[in-house]
């Protein structure tokens, strides 16, 4: 299994989450949608990925050049890494879990048709 499918399922993975209202696991779930999916875009072209999970540092180094609309969707997911996994203390609402959500579809979309990947 590529991690592009591994990214698919990852995402769906986040959309039942969503509906079950495990609002942390979608967030943390869409960040790793597009983490799966920058990886092995890196995988194809250098034979490596990174050992991160900073999307905006995994975009950076495919060399591409993103929108800022892209890199402001990249920040807003960065931190759902750490914060869903470490924090007790962040709440997770229904409203963040869905703009993760758009916001990874975004992302996604936009690997897709803008890299051809």
């Amino acid at each position: 299994m590529g991690l592009k499918s591994r990214a698919m399922d990852t995402l769906e993975s986040a959309r039942d989450s969503l509906e079950k209202g495990r609002f942390w696991l979608a967030c943390l779930s869409a960040h790793q949608a597009v983490e799966f999916h920058l990886n092995e875009i890196l995988l194809d072209l250098a034979g490596a990925y990174m050992f991160t999970h900073d999307l905006r540092v995994l975009l950076g180094s495919l060399g591409e050049d993103a929108t800022d609309q892209i890199l402001e969707v990249l920040d807003y997911l960065n931190p759902h890494y750490t914060a869903s996994l470490h924090s007790l203390s962040m709440d997770y609402r229904e409203r963040t879990a869905r703009r993760c959500l758009e916001y990874a579809d975004r992302v996604i979309g936009w690997m897709r048709e803008g890299l051809g990947r």
